[in-house]
């Protein structure tokens, strides 16, 4: 059985979405200070913060990854979890009792 050729520009795992992640580094320039446009078109891209796209935005951006996770940890606009297909609010405010 002949196996897939991937091409030498792929991302070794074989996800195209690499490919958007990529670009969007490089229209950056790979400055370490577009870190939140890098962290925004990530979670754009793949829908959250793993740990590994920490690393690989880490190793791209040549910058410690203690910087980076700081950074996502810090905002209340990043997702280090997938989010789940429904979203519960409770209120347990005065006005919410009756």
């Amino acid at each position: 059985m002949d196996q897939p050729v991937k091409s030498s520009t792929s991302h070794p795992s074989g996800d195209n979405r690499f490919k958007l992640l990529d670009r969007a580094i490089t229209r950056h320039q790979s400055r370490g200070d577009a870190l939140i446009e890098v962290l925004h078109a990530t979670q754009e891209i793949f829908g959250f913060l793993e740990n590994d796209l920490l690393i690989y935005i880490a190793r791209a951006l040549k910058r410690p990854l203690s910087r980076i996770y700081g950074l996502a940890v810090f905002s209340h606009l990043f997702h280090l979890t997938q989010k789940g297909n429904h979203t519960l609010l409770l209120c347990t405010g005065t006005a919410c009792y009756g």
